[in-house]
Order: structure tokens, then C-alpha cells, then sequence
């Protein structure tokens, strides 16, 4: 080691600062930060703010590699369309509701019976506020 009066050498310091840059954007690197959310969406009521046979909901919002979860429940007498913004659903696995095409779309849609429910799962391929809103379905 070069010691000078007991003060250490710009040479190891710079060599020990290149180490600690280095490691952490290593770290930085990593996904470390994804998470994975689990939400219950109930559909139980009217909202009497809702126009046009939509009605309003709450938004999501995520960070790139999140994985979401979402369970619907309709747990009202009607039948209720559910449609998604924002959200790519590439690798989402077995959502039998989703078909090839609609899995590239930015928007997609739901049909949910009465008393019934659905799971949406897909990993955030991007950071962002994602939402849903609910159709009245009378088919």
C-alpha cells in the first residue's frame, strides 16, 4: 500500500472509488425494486357519476417488472364489461379471455356474468398509471 505520512495515495483512492461506482451500478442494475401487486376490485354498486353506461374506477400505477394481480368479483345482479388501458399483455399466461390479437392491444376487454369473477396477471413492461373502467352489459 502506498502510504505517504500515513495519508492514502490518489492512485488507491481512485481505484477505490472505479470499485464502489462500479458495484453499485451493478446493483443498480438489477430489478431489486419490482414488486408484485395484488388487488380486489369488487363490483357491488351504481356509481351515479357514471355517463354513457361506463362507470368510474380507481387507477393503478406500477413500476417497469411489477407483477399485477387483479381479481374482479361481480358480485351484483348484472352483467358488467370490464376494459383496460394502458396495460401490454404479452406474457400474461392463461387469460382464456384474450385472445392473440387482443393480447398486443393497449385496451382490453372483459365480459363478466353476474356472481362471477376473473384474474388479470401481467408483469408492467413499463412504469406508468394504468385503469379500468366498467361497461353495463345487458347480453
Amino acid at each position: 500500500m502506498n502510504f505517504i505520512n500515513n495519508i492514502l495515495q490518489p492512485r488507491r483512492r481512485f481505484l477505490d472509488r472505479s470499485v464502489l461506482f462500479l458495484l453499485g451500478m451493478l446493483l443498480l442494475s438489477q430489478p431489486i425494486l419490482a414488486k408484485e401487486w395484488e388487488f380486489d376490485l369488487p363490483i357491488t354498486e351504481v356509481s351515479k357519476s357514471s355517463s354513457e353506461r361506463q362507470f368510474q374506477s380507481s387507477f393503478i400505477q406500477v413500476s417497469k417488472g411489477d407483477k399485477v394481480i387483479v381479481h374482479i368479483k361481480n358480485n351484483s345482479p348484472f352483467n358488467y364489461a370490464i376494459r383496460w388501458h394502458g396495460i401490454h399483455q404479452t406474457d400474461n399466461g392463461p387469460n382464456e379471455a384474450l385472445s392473440g390479437t387482443a393480447k398486443r392491444l393497449l385496451s382490453v376487454h372483459k365480459n363478466i356474468k353476474a356472481g362471477k369473477g376473473f384474474t388479470y396477471r401481467w408483469k408492467a413492461k413499463k412504469a406508468g398509471t394504468f385503469w379500468y373502467h366498467y361497461h353495463f352489459n345487458t347480453s
